[in-house]
């Protein structure tokens, strides 16, 4: 649960980890989510601040999933249904001014380039003690998309 050397000066819950893109938890994560949440449940009077932190490999798979989704709700619209003029239409809509690359991997790469970064989301209420902090930087924390946590004393 705590990241410590020899000495415990200041206490620090290790962060949660997700794969890249995902939300899901691997098992030692959801492990280590119900020691945090222990840890919660034994100490009143300490709130936890939560501070995303997105990887350069979650921004490449969140593109990924926007670009396929598009391209599903493209063809769907259409009626189109073989996936190489599916590629072939969307590409043509969304940049009519530029040669597509020459393969279907290169066409989808570009694609996702361009595709925007998506927009941070907030779910549901959160309990006054597990509180909301800034989303850190890319490459401000470890090098997969993780949940950093700070620990601070809770208002009565």
């Amino acid at each position: 649960l705590f990241s410590s050397e020899d000495k415990i000066e200041e206490p620090k819950v290790d962060p949660v980890t997700f794969a890249p893109g995902s939300a899901v938890l691997s098992p030692a994560m959801e492990q280590h989510l119900l020691r945090v949440a222990d840890f919660m449940r034994q100490t009143p009077y300490i709130e936890l601040t939560l501070h995303p932190v997105v990887a350069p490999a979650d921004l490449g798979a969140l593109k990924a999933d926007a670009v396929a989704a598009k391209l599903q709700d493209f063809a769907k619209e259409r009626g189109i249904k073989e996936p190489p003029k599916i590629l072939s239409a969307y590409f043509q809509l969304r940049m009519p001014d530029e040669k597509p690359p020459k393969t279907v991997d290169e066409q989808l790469q570009l694609l996702r380039e361009r595709e925007p970064a998506p927009e941070a989301k907030v779910e549901g209420i959160q309990d006054k003690r597990l509180v909301a902090g800034e989303p850190k930087k890319l490459g401000d924390g470890p090098a997969e998309g993780a949940v950093l946590f700070t620990i601070g004393e809770a208002d009565d």
